[in-house]
């Protein structure tokens, strides 16, 4: 491999478990003869892009970055090509008002323009695409219940349209007939409006990336119209599950896809991307963030302009991204401080008790050790509380301590504010804490 290829393409060739062998460390992999070289760089922290607001953070409302995304995981490698995407408001409230449940919020959810490799024609497609920690086990039945709810949604909004554009033509006046006999002409009205405002559908495709390390395997989920033994797949509505770690595994090993095909350089560096909690040590901070090489002058993450402008808005933080881990990461440094103060009160404490100069010495050294370990427990079970109750998982997370349940229960009922501690939360966080082996 040339310097200059490799160069510019810093995250393509960085060796996946470099981290592994030292902190300070990076190496740089060239996959055909399997020689590593370091790279001589210094650390910086990159947030996890895994994570749904990370996520939606990067590509909402950034449709060619999105486009280049979606094109080199899914549909280049299936002879296909998404574009001219247009963000849609992604909150399904029609059903969720009519019965008093809660509303779903898609991740993103778009319209685009389909085109087939060699066919002149195109079809205008939604798109709800999904990050998802973890596969549950009603993962189809909530991918399917986003991607009617979407089709349906954007077919109402339509006709709405429709409907309101019809009336402005008409200047909302009533002629002298409707003024006689509006009563009798509502129902004659409501005939015209199901005759001229047919519903409008479109093919709808949901996409959900699973960060999981689990061995099930990505899936396509159709629907499918049988007549007698002939069976026709409908494109009206159809699920693909990306188990991403399967993914990326499947990669490194030189493994083509069965959903996703054979997959270009860029495809597999958003794929990568997508991983980096599997491949990359975690940093210090609470928050999720993992090392990462800070670029030397002249270089670049990637040739992919769409990969390079992501890694570096990751890196640098925009506003969303910037907002919620100055947050974790203040309340983290925050809980440090006070754990040393304590800690140094107590051990002088127990130093002066003891009466003697070595005591005081030994009480304040292990006074501290003890109020930093006790702040740190406590600060790891707000900070996880926190994000718990506002992204519901705590999969970015990692646990330096153990805790039983009065000791949990105290932490809780002392440090989280009353308005957000709820027996049914409080449960489902008791369950992540136990998946997790915390407990």
């Amino acid at each position: 491999m040339s310097e200059e290829g490799i160069y510019n393409d810093i995250f393509h060739y960085l060796k996946f478990n470099h981290l592994e062998e030292s902190d300070k460390k990076f190496y740089l992999l060239d996959e055909k003869t399997g020689s590593s070289q370091e790279y001589k760089a210094k650390s910086c922290l990159i947030p996890d892009p895994a994570i749904d607001s990370n996520f939606k953070s990067i590509f909402s409302n950034k449709s060619e970055r999105f486009e280049n995304f979606l094109n080199s995981v899914y549909f280049i490698p299936k002879d296909m090509e998404i574009s001219d995407i247009e963000y849609l408001i992604g909150d399904f409230n029609t059903i969720g008002e009519r019965y008093g449940l809660n509303c779903l919020h898609a991740d993103i959810a778009c319209k685009g323009t389909l085109k087939q490799k060699n066919k002149k024609n195109t079809k205008e497609t939604l798109l709800d695409v999904e990050i998802q920690i973890n596969w549950l086990e009603d993962m189809d039945d909530k991918l399917f219940e986003y991607g009617s709810l979407l089709r349906n949604d954007y077919s109402n909004k339509i006709n709405e349209e429709r409907i309101h554009k019809k009336k402005d033509e008409k200047g909302g006046q009533k002629n002298e007939e409707d003024e006689e006999d509006e009563e009798d002409n509502k129902k004659s009205e409501e005939k015209k409006k199901k005759i001229n405002y047919k519903r409008v559908y479109l093919d709808t495709l949901c996409i959900a990336f699973i960060i999981n390390d689990s061995k099930n395997e990505s899936n396509e989920i159709q629907l499918c119209k049988t007549n007698g033994t002939i069976s026709k797949k409908l494109d009206t509505l159809k699920i693909i599950e990306i188990n991403v770690f399967k993914e990326w595994y499947n990669l490194q090993f030189g493994n083509e896809s069965k959903i996703l095909g054979k997959l270009s350089k860029d495809g597999k560096d958003w794929i990568k991307l997508l991983s980096l909690r599997s491949w990359a040590k975690k940093g210090n901070k609470p928050s999720p963030k993992y090392l990462f090489p800070k670029l030397l002058e002249n270089h670049k993450y990637s040739s992919n302009e769409y990969i390079q402008e992501t890694i570096k808005e990751l890196i640098v933080g925009n506003r969303m991204i910037l907002a919620l881990y100055s947050s974790i990461e203040d309340f983290g440094d925050q809980m440090e401080i006070l754990g040393e103060k304590k800690g140094k009160k107590e051990g002088k404490e127990e130093g002066l008790k003891e009466g003697k100069e070595e005591g005081l010495k030994e009480g304040l050294k292990e006074g501290k050790k003890i109020g930093q370990d006790l702040e740190r427990k406590k600060s790891q079970i707000q900070c996880a509380y926190y994000w718990f109750y506002f992204k519901r998982n705590i999969d970015g997370f990692s646990f330096d301590y153990k805790y039983d349940f009065t000791e949990l229960n105290l932490i809780l009922q002392e440090n989280i504010k009353k308005d957000m501690l709820d027996e049914e939360t409080i449960s489902k966080f008791i369950k992540a804490l136990e998946d997790k082996k915390v407990i």
